[in-house]
């Protein structure tokens, strides 16, 4: 018997992300934030989302991304992890800073990639 998460899971090929409609959220004007996850984390789904358009340091610290016209500069410190009884959950600050291009096409840039990085809940 399928649990309720596997069956709506087995809607989805394995690759594929649910579908979220497009809109800019609330917090997708903020330049500095708190998630969860880590650097490397947060490289791989950059990575994913803009193949051609992501550069990094050595450390994953220090990410720049290059796409729709705007450079933007992401610096991530990793923060002491979130403690909820014995679960531990990764955190680091995202200070985001736009290097070149029209400031109000950032929100909208930042909406595909907040996308991509939401996790369940609800």
């Amino acid at each position: 018997m399928l649990t309720v998460i596997e069956a709506a899971l087995r809607q989805f090929p394995q690759d594929s992300i649910v579908p979220i409609p497009e809109r800019v959220f609330p917090w997708s004007h903020q330049r500095q934030r708190e998630m969860s996850g880590t650097p490397a984390e947060f490289l791989r789904i950059l990575r994913w989302l803009f193949p051609e358009s992501v550069t990094a340091s050595a450390d994953s610290r220090t990410i720049e991304l290059s796409e729709e016209g705007l450079v933007v500069e992401f610096r991530l410190l990793p923060l002491p992890p979130r403690k909820i009884a014995l679960l531990e959950i990764e955190r680091m600050q995202l200070d985001i800073d736009l290097r070149a291009g029209d400031a109000a096409a950032l929100p909208g840039l930042m909406a595909k990639i907040d996308r991509a990085t939401q996790r369940g809940g609800g």
